[in-house]
Formats: structure tokens, C-alpha cells, sequence
């Protein structure tokens, strides 16, 4: 019979597939995910959509298609909040968003600290840039985030933790001390940016390795030009000649 799920670090199951929420309409988040739950997959999100997604998720618990325990919700922590004080508090506040107890697994969405802004000003300010195109970095290590993400475990917010878009480097360097597991790294991965080594050496560490962007880099293409110019002239991956022929 073929696995549906992995084991993690943590001693945690996790679906093999899951069910991004990137780009999905706020206006459609809803019930999108409730139809989801009766496909065998793994709800997931980012940003703005953890309270719609989880209302999605919570119609289904009532109406008796899934349990709590059949759903593995996976969120992650933005870039400006990777101080102690304010990792915790954005964790809590992503919890009680989703109304579902709990997070599966809770993740850092990037290797690099910006400075705080505060979520009642905005959110989830853009990517590196503010709307002056300044970046502000923060002298924050990634210890500190981690070990925040370690006392979300202690206090049950989260089961499992891991991390996003990281490489090998603080992988190792994590490791040296960390006292609960890296149980995830979700990296960009499809065969036009196959990551093989870093692959290797998460899985050689007892950490499973999950993709976004499988199916290729074109959902970067709407992008500002630091990442959509990597993704323009790609062919789509079902348009390669390779899988034409599979």
C-alpha cells in the first residue's frame, strides 16, 4: 500500500501532499480549503489567509468530513518578527486566526531579519523592500528566532517547527543548537531548479524536505524584476519536450 504521510523528526506525521494557498482569492480562500479537505490533502498557507482558510477548515470539522487530527496545517513567520517578543506574539495571533487550537507546523519563512513593523500598521510588509523600496535589515540572529519557535513547541502553539528557503549553511549551524528538531525545509523546487545537494543533505539529517513552485518558477513571473527575471523565457514545464514524451 503506497505511504500517504511521512514521519518527522518531531515523531509527527505529515501528508505527503499538501495544499497551497498562495494567490488564492481572499474572496473564494474559504471555500476553496473546505473543498480541499475532501481530497486528500494537506492545507497550507502564508499571509493573509489563515483566518479565511481556517473558517474553511473549521465547516468541515463541523460538518464531519475531517477531524482536527486528519488536517495538517502548515504557516510560517514573516521576516520582521523574528525577535523573541514578537515571534511569540505573531505565532499566538497566527493560532488564533486559523481557530484550530493548534499548528502543525510552524515554520521561518526566509533566513534574514527586516526591523519590526508593527501588524496593526501592516501585516506583512512586501518582501524585502518597503514601499520606498528601502530595505531595512535587523541585527537579529537566527538563533533567536529559532529558539522562539522552540518554546512555541513547549507550549503546545506549535507540534513541529522547521524553516523556508534556507541552505545548508544554517542548517548545520541550527543544528549545533537546537533542542527540539528541524522537522521541515520547504525550499523552491522543480527540474528547473532541482536543489540535489541540499536535498541530500536535509534528508542525510532527518529533515524532510517539501516543495513550492513544483510545477516550475512561473508563479514568479508578475513579480518585480529581482525575481521575475529569472522566471521569464521558461517554458512551461508540461510544454517541455521531455514531458511531452513521458
Amino acid at each position: 500500500m503506497a505511504k500517504s504521510a511521512i514521519t518527522l523528526a518531531s515523531g509527527r506525521e505529515m501528508p505527503l501532499v499538501g495544499f497551497g494557498l498562495w494567490k488564492v482569492p481572499k474572496e473564494t480562500a474559504a471555500e476553496t480549503v473546505y473543498n480541499a479537505t475532501d481530497s486528500s490533502t494537506a492545507p497550507t498557507t502564508t499571509k493573509t489567509r489563515k483566518k479565511l482558510a481556517g473558517q474553511g477548515i473549521q465547516r468541515a470539522i463541523t460538518e464531519g468530513l475531517v477531524t482536527r487530527a486528519e488536517i495538517f496545517v502548515t504557516t510560517k513567520l514573516w521576516n520582521n518578527y523574528h525577535r523573541r517578543e514578537h515571534a511569540l506574539r505573531m505565532a499566538k495571533r497566527q493560532s488564533e486566526a486559523w481557530g484550530l487550537g493548534y499548528i502543525d507546523l510552524y515554520l521561518i519563512h526566509f533566513p534574514v531579519a527586516l526591523e519590526y513593523i508593527d501588524p496593526a500598521e501592516r501585516e506583512y510588509p512586501a518582501w524585502w523592500m518597503d514601499d520606498a523600496d528601502k530595505i531595512s535589515p535587523a541585527n537579529i540572529p537566527i538563533s533567536e528566532a529559532w529558539t522562539a519557535l522552540e518554546e512555541l513547541v513547549d507550549s503546545g502553539i506549535a507540534k513541529s517547527i522547521g524553516v523556508s528557503n534556507f541552505q545548508a549553511q544554517t542548517l548545520y549551524d541550527i543544528k549545533t543548537y537546537a533542542r527540539h528538531p528541524i522537522s521541515a525545509l520547504q525550499i523552491e523546487h522543480h527540474p528547473y531548479l532541482v536543489q540535489g545537494e541540499l536535498i541530500q543533505m536535509a534528508q542525510d539529517n532527518g529533515i524532510a524536505v517539501t516543495a513550492y513552485s513544483s510545477f516550475g518558477p512561473l508563479s514568479f513571473v508578475e513579480w518585480p524584476p529581482a525575481f521575475s527575471k529569472e522566471a521569464k523565457g521558461i517554458e512551461l514545464l508540461f510544454d517541455a519536450a521531455p514531458v511531452k514524451a513521458a
